[in-house]
């Protein structure tokens, strides 16, 4: 199950059976059953921007992939099966495995110059999506999405918007089927994109708040209808009709939230400021603050069922300590 995650900026890599002290943060989790799963990192030492995986449910990992990124960026790494995956690694461009990352190769995208990808997501082996921003370099960003249909080695453009002046690009993206698909936008037309056939036709479906300021980071759709989007000061909202409309729900906190996973259309978490993990039984009706045991920033939640996730997120304070990573086997009720 692939849920949701943001881009981040110097953190550190997981390597080995330990992590690594390196007084930065890790950007991203993805996992596809209760034994593969990736982090994606930032290793001071070599200054590269670093994939690492486990094939034993994190009892050890193992680095799969480094790469020199020019901004620092991090990236994100996707995978839909246990060999499958895609790997935003720098500005302009993705990477594409089909070994589990033992290889990894240069996706050819087209359509997007001076930019990078915010998120991605699969909705089978084959078909994914992409989004972010364009013209990252310059004033007047806009933002674009693109498709995959071949399992990450080839992406198209199928939407492109113009930038205004911080208008902002796509942040996330959800696609429950292959049809359907949903990509979250900050600032000029931002709001919920949708498409239903496949993005052939995108359509723009505004949230709760001004849609000119940065208020909601993630999305996620459990099914073709159901999702949830959530943001700053703790902000969550629930639509029913595919984005059509939205109402809000209420958190508890008042902090940013970063990363959002649903296992099914009652069973959520949500990750943010100060070490904040949310989780909800009823659909998000009610909202529980879970003890996560840290207080410093999560990034980044995946869940492969109802009783197994992981969380990553900043380091601490103290000098050289590496990034959070955390696991949990009971739904949440304790985390290790």
């Amino acid at each position: 199950m692939r849920c949701r995650f943001r881009l981040a900026v110097a953190v550190c890599v997981v390597v080995a059976a330990t992590l690594t002290a390196c007084g930065a943060d890790y950007g991203s989790v993805s996992f596809v059953d209760s034994q593969h799963g990736w982090v994606t990192g930032w290793d001071e030492a070599t200054s590269r921007t670093v994939v690492s995986g486990t094939v034993d449910g994190g009892a050890t990992w193992a680095q799969v992939g480094s790469r020199e990124a020019r901004a620092h960026i991090v990236g994100w790494a996707l995978f839909s099966t246990t060999s499958r995956g895609v790997w935003c690694v720098d500005v302009d461009q993705l990477l594409f495995t089909t070994n589990g990352g033992a290889l990894w190769e240069v996706a050819s995208v087209s359509g997007m110059k001076g930019g990078y990808f915010s998120a991605g997501a699969f909705a089978s082996a084959d078909v994914g999506w992409a989004a972010g921003v364009h013209g990252a370099d310059q004033a007047g960003a806009g933002g674009s999405i693109v498709k995959t249909t071949d399992g990450g080695a080839t992406w198209l453009v199928q939407k492109r918007i113009a930038g205004r002046e911080d208008s902002g690009g796509f942040l996330d993206v959800a696609c429950p089927t292959e049809s359907r698909c949903y990509a979250l936008k900050r600032g000029a037309r931002g709001g919920v994109w949708a498409t239903g056939d496949g993005g052939v036709t995108w359509t723009r479906h505004k949230l709760p708040g001004k849609a000119a300021q940065p208020v909601y980071e993630a999305i996620d759709f459990p099914t073709e209808l159901i999702g949830w989007a959530v943001g700053s000061s703790g902000k969550i909202a629930k639509t029913t009709d595919g984005g059509v409309t939205w109402v809000a729900e209420v958190s508890g906190v008042r902090g940013r939230l970063h990363g959002l996973c649903f296992t099914s259309i009652d069973r959520g978490f949500a990750v943010g400021k100060s070490g904040v993990i949310l989780s909800t039984k009823d659909g998000g009706s009610t909202w529980v603050r879970q003890a996560s045991g840290t207080t410093v920033t999560l990034n980044a939640i995946d869940f492969v069922s109802d009783d197994e996730g992981w969380a990553v997120g900043e380091a601490g304070w103290a000098p050289d300590q590496e990034g959070t990573l955390l696991h949990t086997t009971d739904g949440g009720e304790t985390w290790k």
